[in-house]
């Protein structure tokens, strides 16, 4: 084990690696992402759709099933924020404290849990199951 570490969800960061992720150019993160994200988090259809692109008129989300190979995409978007939340603190100006982020993450992915094998996906189930095994982390 590296001296000067610390363990962040599954990732193992270094001192130095861990320095480098709390002094990065607020320029590369707006605090509007968290505030979207939470939006979309919050609008999401009941029973659970994805976001997967939004139209090219109004810049609305258009949704689509769980068995849609996409559909691990955003609720992952919920555990990379937390991460973030982790790394670089939750502050006003970050807006990373709007929302409990892994809840939101948790939450989106329960309506991955119940696909079986059936679903006709293929190959790209990676992407769909990702966020249900973050689920036990």
């Amino acid at each position: 084990m590296v001296k000067n570490s610390i363990m962040v969800g599954s990732l193992h960061l270094s001192a130095s690696a861990l320095a480098l992720a709390t002094s990065i150019p607020s320029e590369l993160f707006s605090s509007l992402i968290p505030q979207k994200v939470s939006n979309t988090f919050k609008a999401l259809p009941n029973p659970i759709q994805y976001p997967q692109y939004t139209d090219t008129t109004a810049g609305n989300w258009l949704y689509f099933t769980p068995n849609t190979w996409t559909s691990g995409f955003f609720p992952v978007t919920g555990y990379a924020l937390n991460t973030r939340k982790q790394l670089c603190g939750a502050t006003t100006a970050n807006g990373l404290a709007t929302a409990d982020w892994l809840d939101l993450g948790r939450r989106a992915s329960n309506g991955l849990l119940s696909l079986d094998a059936d679903h006709g996906i293929g190959h790209d189930v990676g992407f769909i199951s990702f966020p249900s095994w973050r689920n036990w982390l």
